[in-house]
C-alpha cells in the first residue's frame, strides 16, 4: 500500500514516529498562603516554597519559570533586606518537563522591632516561547502570599484570674508567689521592659488589709522583664492572726512602664487583673454550754397500801345425815 502511495508518505510516517506530543502542563504554587515565623536569630533561616507541575511528562526538555517578588506598599508590607532576603526581585529557573516540582528559596531575617504580621507576595510567570504550559488553575496558584509572624509582639498577664491561698500557719508569715507570664517565648533579645503591679485593697466588708492579713511591700511594685524571659513572679507575704474573719480578698493589677512598645497587657489567655482570696483558718469562739440550776425532781408519791381485809371463807364442810 505504501508503494502505491509513494515515498513521501513513508517519509512522513518516519518523521511522526520521532515527534513527541506534549501534554498540556499547568504549574503553580502548591498553596495560596504560606505562614512563617520570624527567624530565631539574625543570621537568618532558609525558607522553601514549592512550585509544582500538574502533569509529569517523560521529556527532559526544559522551560523557563520566573518568580517575581511583590513587596507591596501597605502598612504591613515586609521589607526585602530587613524582614527577608529574596536575592533579587526576579528569579528564573529551568523546569524540566519530567520534573514534578522545584523550590523557590528566600531567606527569613530577624529583628527586635515589634511590627505585627507582615506580608509579601511572589508571582509566577513563564519565559518567552514556552508552548503547552500555563500558570495557575487546577488546584495550583499563580500568586502566593507569604505571611511573616512577628515574634517581637508580646502579651503579658497573670496566669490565673483567681488565686486562693490559706492564711499563714504562724505569725512570722508565709511568702506567696503569683506568676506573671508572657505568651511568646521565641524571642532571643535581652531587651527589657518595665512591668508594674498595683495592689487594690478594696473597701468592701471582706477586703483584706495590707500589713495585717498580707504585706505587699507597697501598693505599687515595678519589675524588669526581659523579652527572652517566659515569666517572673510577683511576691507578697501572707500573715496569720487569731481573729475569725471569714474569706478576705484583694486584687493585683498589671500595667506597663512608659515607652514600652510592642507589649500589651491581658488577653490571649492571660489576665491584666487577678483576685487573691485568703481562706480564714480561725474558728469562731463558741459560747460555753449553759449549766442547769434547777434541782432534780423528787417523787412525793408513796406506794398505795390496801385497807381491805383479806377475805375469810364462811363455808363449812357439809355433814351427811343419811344412815349408814
Amino acid at each position: 500500500m505504501l508503494e502505491k502511495r509513494g515515498a513521501p508518505w513513508l517519509l512522513l510516517l518516519l518523521l511522526m514516529s520521532h515527534v513527541q506530543v506534549h501534554k498540556a502542563i499547568t504549574i503553580g504554587f502548591e498553596q495560596e498562603f504560606y505562614t512563617v515565623f520570624e527567624a530565631f536569630n539574625a543570621t537568618g533561616e532558609l525558607i522553601e516554597v514549592p512550585i509544582i507541575k500538574s502533569n509529569n511528562q517523560t521529556s527532559n526538555e526544559t522551560f523557563e519559570v520566573i518568580v517575581s517578588v511583590i513587596a507591596g506598599s501597605s502598612s504591613n508590607a515586609a521589607t526585602d533586606g530587613t524582614d527577608y532576603f529574596s536575592g533579587g526581585n526576579v528569579s528564573s529557573f529551568s523546569f524540566r518537563r519530567d520534573q514534578q516540582r522545584i523550590n523557590y528559596q528566600f531567606e527569613l531575617l530577624d529583628d527586635d522591632t515589634p511590627e505585627g504580621e507582615e506580608v509579601f507576595q511572589i508571582e509566577l510567570s513563564l519565559g518567552s516561547g514556552t508552548p503547552g504550559v500555563s500558570v495557575g488553575g487546577g488546584g495550583v496558584y499563580s500568586r502566593a502570599t507569604v505571611v511573616i509572624i512577628d515574634d517581637d509582639a508580646i502579651t503579658i498577664g497573670f496566669e490565673q484570674e483567681f488565686y486562693t491561698v490559706f492564711e499563714a500557719f504562724n505569725a512570722t508569715g508565709e511568702l506567696i508567689e503569683v506568676p506573671i507570664i508572657k505568651n511568646n517565648n521565641s524571642l532571643h533579645s535581652d531587651i527589657t521592659f518595665i512591668v508594674i503591679v498595683s495592689v487594690i485593697a478594696g473597701s468592701s466588708s471582706n477586703a483584706a488589709t495590707d500589713g495585717t492579713d498580707y504585706f505587699s511591700g507597697g501598693n505599687v511594685s515595678s519589675f524588669s522583664f526581659r523579652r527572652d524571659q517566659q515569666r517572673i513572679n510577683y511576691q507578697f507575704e501572707l500573715f496569720d492572726d487569731d481573729t475569725p474573719e471569714g474569706e478576705e480578698e484583694f486584687q493585683l493589677e498589671l500595667s506597663l512602664g512608659s515607652g514600652t512598645s510592642g507589649v500589651s497587657v491581658g488577653g490571649g489567655g492571660v489576665y491584666s487583673r487577678a483576685t487573691v482570696v485568703i481562706i480564714d483558718d480561725d474558728e469562731p469562739t463558741l459560747p460555753p454550754s449553759p449549766t442547769s440550776t434547777q434541782p432534780s425532781p423528787t417523787s412525793t408519791q408513796s406506794t398505795p397500801t390496801s385497807t381491805q381485809p383479806s377475805p375469810t371463807s364462811t363455808q363449812s364442810t357439809p355433814t351427811s345425815t343419811q344412815p349408814s
